[in-house]
């Protein structure tokens, strides 16, 4: 879902998540989310708001794309008058074989194409990549067994962001 009106971190998720989608794995069926939000389901379970009181899984229909993505806030963030500091995690659920023509277990290709995309946005910090399962540990997730065998791969890129609280501004 696109937020007509974002504000706060809200804006600057929604312009990394409309680059993903505009220059990562074009070409491919890849399914690009905002913000989620962990909702307790039988445990922790990532959902995209779609409004009227409801929500979705990220992961519905996950073999059918060849990529998904979405963002994850931290839930306690630093305050500094109209600034604010929020870690945020950027999960990404890939099948590496249908992206890359490699023979080789392509990680780190799908990290550098990632990494060069959050650097383009230049307010994201990277602050650490977390790979397989230990990337989704707390999650509620029907087949664990299956994130990180070949062709599947989950990781996500831990990051801070530095930004204006009551902005309505695009970055």
């Amino acid at each position: 879902m696109t937020i007509t009106n974002p504000t706060g971190i809200d804006i600057y998720i929604q312009n990394l998540q409309a680059q993903f989608l505009a220059n990562l794995f074009t070409g491919k069926l890849y399914s690009s989310n905002g913000r989620a939000f962990l909702n307790e389901r039988n445990g922790q379970l990532p959902e995209v708001y779609l409004g009227s009181g409801e929500y979705g899984d990220v992961f519905t229909d996950d073999a059918h794309y060849d990529a998904i993505s979405f963002f994850v806030v931290a839930p306690s963030q630093e305050f500094d008058y109209q600034y604010s500091i929020a870690n945020v995690s950027i999960y990404f659920f890939v099948n590496l074989g249908t992206l890359f023509s490699y023979t080789h277990r392509s990680v780190e290709e799908v990290h550098l194409l990632v990494l060069k995309e959050i650097d383009k946005a230049n307010i994201w910090k990277v602050l650490r990549l977390v790979t397989g399962r230990d990337a989704v540990k707390d999650f509620a997730i029907r087949k664990p067994e299956l994130l990180d065998m070949q062709p599947y791969y989950c990781f996500k890129f831990e990051c801070s962001i530095n930004y204006k609280l009551s902005s309505k501004k695009s970055c």
